[in-house]
């Protein structure tokens, strides 16, 4: 297999499930105390081989961490579709339909209406997916770019989740103290501010596929270059 199309892949993972599983394993120490000295004094109980080998604690946590990614995923990606009914997304798709003024300012118009139609459907936002895949297979380099942007957005609302579990975690243990309830308020503050970048990142992904699509197609005409700004008045 072409290596340049593995990298992105471990790249995906490396940010859109290893980092959040880490960030998960550690909030579990501080949600819950004594938590990560009984698992800690649990692997220096075992073998000797195991309490002296950093490497296999390197290989323990890089995996427990990735698993914990993983876990978290189908929980991120209710919390996406939570979001996004909610809160509809912003169109891309549909900033290239409207009126002649509106069109003419953007010089991927003619082009977008000439692959999708003449007439707006919310469906075509949906094609931005397989323009996503064309560029992965066609423009690897374009690919990998917008691989990294997804790879964020996926981080952002992962992470979201684990800081909510760590919320939830901890209010049976709470005592009402200070410490507790500032814990707490940080862990519903850092969660609503990463399901606001994911929603942040996931546009900018869409914007990037939308964009790169056009110009690696080949489209880009002069004929469609958007007027100045005293034209276009």
């Amino acid at each position: 297999m072409d290596a340049l199309r593995v990298i992105p892949q471990v790249f995906f993972d490396l940010i859109a499930r290893m980092v959040p599983g880490a960030v998960a394993l550690f909030l579990s120490a501080l949600a819950v105390p004594g938590s990560w000295p009984v698992l800690s004094n649990g692997i220096k109980s075992g073998p000797q081989v195991v309490q002296e080998s950093g490497a296999l604690w390197f290989v323990t946590l890089f995996l427990a961490s990735y698993s914990v990614g993983q876990i978290l995923a189908p929980l991120a990606r209710a919390l996406q579709s939570s979001i996004d009914r909610l809160l509809p997304k912003k169109g891309v798709v549909a900033h290239f339909y409207g009126t002649p003024e509106r069109e003419a300012l953007h010089p991927q118009a003619h082009f977008f209406r000439e692959e999708l139609g003449e007439t707006y459907d919310e469906q075509h936002e949906r094609s931005i997916w397989i323009w996503y895949d064309w560029l992965r297979v066609y423009v690897p380099g374009a690919g990998e770019l917008v691989a990294r942007i997804r790879a964020e957005y996926t981080m952002y609302s992962s992470l979201s989740v684990a800081f909510a579990i760590a919320c939830v975690v901890r209010i049976p243990l709470l005592t009402f103290t200070t410490r507790d309830l500032t814990f707490l308020a940080c862990m519903l503050a850092l969660s609503a501010l990463m399901a606001f970048r994911y929603r942040q990142t996931e546009y900018t992904f869409r914007q990037s596929v939308t964009n790169f699509y056009f110009v690696c197609r080949g489209a880009f005409d002069l004929r469609w270059k958007a007027p100045r700004a005293t034209e276009a008045k």
